[in-house]
This record gives C-alpha cells, sequence and structure tokens, in this order.
C-alpha cells in the first residue's frame, strides 16, 4: 500500500488512520469547551485561545470575532514553525491548526450551538462561571491529553514552545509552557478587570480553568500512558518466570540479589506490564507463593517490544 508515494504496511495504515481520527475528535471536544464555556465566559486560560479573548475585547461589542482572530493567530504560527522548526515538525502541529479553527466557527456560529452558549452565559453568577471555568478546563485538559496520546500536538502556542526549546534547549517544554501560560493569564486577566469590573471573580475563574486542564491532561495522559514495573523475591522464582513468559508473553529479567539481614541469596523478577494486567499478575503470585515479597511501582513512559514508541514530543 502506497500513501504520499510511500510503501506502507496494512497496520501502519491503520495506526494513522486510528490517529487522525483521535486528533479530529479530540479538536471537536476543544472547540467545544472554549465555544459553550470559555469563551460565553470569556475565560483567559492560556494558549491561542487566550490570546484570542483578550484581542477579542479591543473589537466591538456584541461581536463575535473568535474564530477569525484563532484563523490568523494559526496561520501566522504555521508560517513561523515553517521558518524555524521546518517541514517536518510543522506537519505534526498543521492538522490540529486547521482542524480546530474550523470546529470552532461550526460552535460559535450554528445557531444550535450558539443559542447552547449563549444560555450556559446568560445571567451568571459567581458560582456559575466558576463551574464553567470548570468544564470548559477538564474539556479542554481532556483534548489536548487525547492529541498527545497518538503522538500529535494542538498546534497554537506549542509551536512557540517548541521554538524556545530549540533555541534555548536548557529550559524544559513544561516550564516554558507554564511561564508563557502564566503570562497570558495575567494579561488577560488584567484587561478583563478593566471591561468586567469583576475583579476576584475574573482571576479566580482564569485560574480554576487552567488548573483543572492541566489535572486532566495528567489524568488522562500521563496515566493512560504509564505501566507498572513489578518486582518479585521468591523461592519459586522458576515457576512464576514460566508464568510470565508462557501465559503472559513478557520479557523478565532476573537478578541474583542478597538479604540484607542474612545475606542469603535470592533470586529477583523485574517485569513491566500494562495496568490491565496488575490484578492477573498479583492474583498470579499468591497462588504460587503467598510469602513472595512483591512491589508495584508506576512507571511514566516504556519504550520497547510490547509497548508504546510514540513521544509527542518528538
Amino acid at each position: 500500500m502506497k500513501l504520499f508515494n510511500k510503501e506502507i504496511t496494512k497496520k501502519q495504515f491503520l495506526n494513522e488512520t486510528k490517529k487522525f481520527i483521535v486528533i479530529v475528535v479530540a479538536n471537536f471536544i476543544l472547540a467545544l469547551g472554549t465555544g459553550l464555556f470559555i469563551s460565553p465566559l470569556n475565560i483567559v486560560a492560556g494558549g491561542v485561545t487566550g490570546i484570542a479573548i483578550i484581542i477579542n475585547q479591543f473589537l466591538p461589542a456584541n461581536s463575535v470575532y473568535l474564530d477569525i482572530i484563532i484563523y490568523g493567530l494559526e496561520g501566522l504560527l504555521v508560517i513561523i514553525s515553517f521558518i524555524f522548526l521546518g517541514k517536518k515538525a510543522t506537519f505534526k502541529t498543521i492538522l490540529s491548526c486547521l482542524i480546530y479553527p474550523l470546529f470552532l466557527t461550526l460552535v460559535v456560529r450554528v445557531p444550535f450551538f450558539v443559542d447552547l452558549g449563549q444560555f450556559i452565559a446568560k445571567d451568571a453568577g459567581t458560582a456559575e462561571i466558576l463551574l464553567g471555568g470548570l468544564v470548559g478546563g477538564v474539556l479542554s485538559g481532556a483534548a489536548i491529553a487525547l492529541t498527545f496520546s497518538v503522538g500529535g500536538t494542538t498546534g497554537g502556542t506549542d509551536i512557540i514552545i517548541l521554538i524556545i526549546k530549540k533555541y534555548l534547549p536548557k529550559f524544559k517544554e513544561s516550564t516554558v509552557s507554564f511561564m508563557l501560560d502564566f503570562l497570558i493569564i495575567v494579561l488577560g486577566t488584567f484587561i478583563l478587570w478593566q471591561f468586567q469590573k469583576i475583579y476576584y471573580v475574573t482571576a479566580l475563574v482564569n485560574v480554576i480553568c487552567a488548573f483543572s486542564c492541566s489535572l486532566v491532561i495528567e489524568a488522562v495522559y500521563i496515566m493512560r500512558n504509564s505501566s507498572i514495573s513489578v518486582e518479585i523475591i521468591s523461592n519459586k522464582w522458576e515457576e512464576i518466570n514460566n508464568f510470565i513468559q508462557t501465559k503472559m508473553e513478557r520479557g523478565a529479567t532476573i537478578y541474583d540479589v542478597f538479604g540484607g539481614y542474612k545475606l542469603e541469596g535470592r533470586r529477583l523478577i523485574k517485569v513491566v506490564i500494562n495496568k490491565k494486567e496488575y490484578e492477573l499478575v498479583r492474583k498470579m503470585i499468591l497462588e504460587i507463593d503467598n510469602q513472595a515479597f512483591v512491589t508495584f511501582t508506576i512507571t511514566k513512559t516504556v519504550l520497547g517490544n510490547g509497548f508504546s514508541h510514540n513521544n509527542p514530543f518528538e
């Protein structure tokens, strides 16, 4: 099978199709969070959307320019990416840069979504605004996490982060992202204070939205991609190892270890499993040797045979 004059297998084609579908769905979720909650309530939680909401404050009242502003910002960032990052890095961000504004136009201009957004924002008090910020942050975080999980990015300010990382490699992506979003939130909060005169609510809802977004990314992306490292010390290590190799079809590493008290020699088995295999391994060890000493440790990322090779930041 050929794709763009490149030979690919059926499995590779299906994987690429899956990635495309996930990125499309994620951007639709992001557009819903922005169009129904973040935009109607004028929440600034960082990113390109935050910049667009700030700019929108200076445009005529009761006008909807958010999607148009984001089209312009995303287009500008794609051009900058081509110049400073090259074609390969830009290709990974361009899909979201194109799809997200299209979905956002759908949400902010189709009557059904417009009416729903106006209903959410209508006569919203402090509690409703705070709740809207929480929901908007959760939807945005889920969308970003889904995109990261298939090796994509959400475009936007990710491009700025990658450029800064390229020329200032000593800075971590997470640090640059935090600093950039912090500056956008502070600027947005100050400007919204001038327009809305609701000081503490404006500041608090911006922070809640950004914080809930980060928490969901942590829960959905990092926990979804984490595995469990298992270390087992048992006198019946051969039987346990046989189960791991034949029944689970997992590789294992065996070490010679010594107890600190009696200095007796033992064998330690180390194996990395998926979270869904945790209960199977726990029961297996208890059945074979209920006196075994076992530790289960969450491992953030595992690269290798049987585990993911995707890295969203490469």
